[in-house]
């Protein structure tokens, strides 16, 4: 099964941890996601890339109305994952 977990509205890289994703969803309102969970981006231009949940963001101080953010694959950048990209389930959460 495959289902639109949330889209992309910003993207930050931390020099030596990687990109990090913000996504357009609070915190309270995502599945449980787990560290290595499969993901496809799915671009504007219909493009499809397969990848995973490097890390998972936790801002201080905790609030679950903010936006989920998680660490992407080491490999990606900016360029990689334009705003408004998506993001996919890949099988069951």
């Amino acid at each position: 099964m495959s289902a639109k977990l949330f889209s992309i509205v910003e993207l930050f890289e931390i020099p030596g941890r990687g990109l990090i994703v913000v996504t357009d969803t609070a915190i309270r309102d995502v599945p449980k996601l787990l560290v290595g969970q499969k993901i496809n981006y799915r671009k504007l231009n219909g493009d499809l890339y397969h990848s995973f949940i490097r890390g998972i963001e936790m801002i201080s101080p905790f609030d679950s109305g903010r936006s989920f953010c998680f660490l992407a694959e080491e490999n990606l950048t900016k360029t990689d994952l334009p705003i408004g990209t998506e993001v996919w389930q890949v099988g069951e959460l």
